[in-house]
């Protein structure tokens, strides 16, 4: 019975993670750092289910520095 439950649950997120990948789209998700200060802020996100299931994950951009172009 767990059994059955684990892979039902890990087919479900699957489905998901393959249309994310497929078509950018991630359905039902939340922000939840927005009171993260520095290079968190705006990152961690929350997928969500109907059934409660969540999958916290995160983004960070990191940018390169550079000079400028006037002297």
């Amino acid at each position: 019975m767990v059994q059955e439950a684990a892979s039902k649950n890990t087919s479900i997120i699957a489905k998901r993670i393959i249309n994310i990948l497929e078509s950018d789209h991630f359905g039902d998700f939340k922000h939840v750092s927005d009171y993260d200060k520095g290079i968190t802020k705006d990152c961690a996100f929350e997928l969500r289910w109907k059934d409660e299931k969540r999958i916290y994950y995160g983004e960070i951009v990191l940018s390169l520095f550079t000079a400028p172009l006037w002297r």
